[in-house]
């Protein structure tokens, strides 16, 4: 430090640091007894890592007097790569490294250092296997070839493939989202906004790690097997089906896909790096990629971009902006030209405008297989058989309340009952929907119902629970009471059962308008409830 200038002060109060260290070390057996330490620095000091890098700073030095060994990169030549105490010496060939780990060798033992031989690795970036039959030696000790290596989290091939690195972020997204789910299975939390928050703090950062390097190069099919992690969080907190199309699972979900956060990162980098002076690393190796026509990795970020309608030269620079850029133009390719049927539908009936906002009812204050029932209905995964084609020449008109008959369980397979997003309260229409093809709402049989409430679509109708019951295989004259809606005779169905809280209603008799038609009769003579 004297050499390099720093003040006698600050000196001094790195001596009285490192005067007397003492240490202990944790065993099985429990703590050590403290002992003396004047080798090394302080493991854990926030200072360590700045008083390894003066001491460690003169090794460039000492390399760059050897003439073997580096790559040119622009106009530099660069023989290491420096990073806290991990060091790699770089050279284009096998001879070059010879002379590079020679010149580290005669440095450690001018200055006191140590290499640790069992983790010194050496990687030839080459598909010739004679390539890979050189020896390495470190003070005599043959230093392992390896395949594969990884770098500051970032794994390294031989063949210059990220495949490798690609299938470890996967791995390790799959093991903290699985993690993550088992942790918030044992603490009972099942509110979805606390998972995603979740998620977004523990699971997004380990699949997304270095996506800066790999993204660009991800294909089609890998993404699809990153965006899985998600959906499989959405899917089995929701209780719908994977077969839900991935955006409608986003929509309903408040989320966003991985592939946009990865997307986000990179444009981030890229205008950091922009405005960076030219003699930082970053803006070199964009200024000398932007320079090549070969396949180069700002190449395929370009290529990435253009694939999602991203200019680079639109985006803003902060990264929030950023973010909110990335997502609109993501969302914008989503839901615009060519969409799935499922996806026609989700637009018609809830009336989807491409926003990210997280619906309202999974953040309602109902029960949670409440808020379970209701994604299942909108995401079209409610396991309710269909009814579709039905035939029904009557009209019918739901009157007001009816004070006279007290029943407090309905079964109405209506649109309110579909968009139960919007509150705790939902709006009820007087008109009962009659399905077309390709709807996925139950329809009703008009001369199959028992019993229904006739409600008022100009009032709030709050709701106490919402349920699901099995309608077994009976015959009609059986008084099924409890469940008002019965499908065709003989087969077993699932029936969605929503309870109001001291609603009285009145019977499906009564609310028919008398000038109907049921089934072809102008009058109510022919039977319309089961004995």
């Amino acid at each position: 430090m004297e050499e390099l200038g720093i003040p006698d002060e600050f000196r001094a109060a790195v001596h009285k640091l490192y005067e007397q260290v003492r240490a202990k070390i944790r065993t099985r057996e429990g703590m050590s007894e403290c002992f003396g330490s004047n080798i090394g620095v302080k493991q854990g000091c926030p200072l360590s890592p700045t008083l390894f890098g003066l001491y460690i700073d003169k090794l460039e030095d000492w390399l760059n007097k050897n003439e073997g060994g580096g790559i040119q990169l622009a106009s530099y030549v660069v023989k290491l790569l420096l990073y806290a105490d991990d060091l790699i010496l770089i050279s284009k060939t096998a001879q070059g490294l010879r002379e590079q780990l020679k010149a580290l060798e005669l440095f450690c033992q001018e200055v006191g250092m140590q290499v640790n031989t069992s983790k010194t690795k050496i990687m030839i970036f080459t598909l010739k296997r004679k390539e890979r039959q050189n020896i390495f030696l470190f003070e005599w000790s043959p230093l392992e070839i390896v395949t594969e290596y990884k770098y500051l989290g970032i794994d390294f091939h031989h063949k210059l493939s990220l495949e490798t690195c690609k299938a470890k972020r996967i791995q390790g997204g799959w093991k903290a989202s699985f993690l993550l789910q088992n942790r918030c299975r044992k603490a009972e939390l099942w509110d979805w906004k606390t998972k995603k928050t979740l998620f977004g703090l523990l699971v997004t950062p380990v699949v997304l790690y270095g996506c800066e390097v790999w993204g660009s190069s991800m294909s089609n099919h890998g993404w699809r097997q990153i965006e899985r992690i998600q959906k499989h969080l959405i899917t089995s907190s929701l209780k719908v089906k994977s077969t839900v199309p991935y955006e409608i699972l986003l929509a309903e979900a408040g989320s966003f896909s991985l592939e946009a956060s990865a997307m986000s990162r990179m444009i981030s980098y890229l205008k950091k790096a922009e405005n960076m002076d030219n003699l930082h690393w970053p803006k070199i190796v964009m200024n000398d990629t932007l320079e090549r026509r070969k396949k180069t990795w700002m190449n395929q970020n370009t290529k990435w971009m253009y694939k999602w309608g991203i200019n680079m030269q639109e985006c803003p620079n902060r990264n929030r902006e950023i973010k909110n850029y990335v997502i609109e133009k993501f969302r914008t390719a989503m839901w615009t030209g060519q969409i799935g049927r499922k996806k026609a539908h989700y637009i018609r009936e809830f009336n989807y405008t491409g926003e990210y906002d997280e619906k309202a009812y999974l953040g309602a204050t109902i029960k949670g297989k409440a808020k379970i029932l209701v994604a299942q209905l909108r995401t079209g995964s409610h396991h309710l058989r269909c009814e579709t084609e039905i035939k029904l020449d009557a009209t019918m008109n739901f009157n007001c309340w009816n004070q006279a008959t007290t029943l407090d369980i309905v079964l109405l397979f209506v649109q309110p009952l579909i968009l139960l997003d919007f509150s705790l309260y939902i709006y009820f229409f007087s008109k009962l929907k009659i399905l077309h093809k390709d709807d996925i709402f139950v329809s009703m049989h008009s001369d199959q119902v028992k019993n229904l409430l006739a409600l008022d679509p100009t009032k709030e109708v709050y709701i106490r629970n919402v349920t699901i019951r099995k309608i077994p295989r009976v015959s009609s004259d059986i008084p099924l009471y409890d469940i008002l809606n019965e499908f065709r005779k003989g087969h077993s169905h699932m029936a969605v059962v929503v309870n109001f809280p001291g609603i009285k209603g009145q019977t499906l008799e009564n609310a028919i308008d008398v000038n109907a038609k049921i089934n072809g009769s102008p009058s109510k003579e022919q039977k319309v409830l089961p004995k």
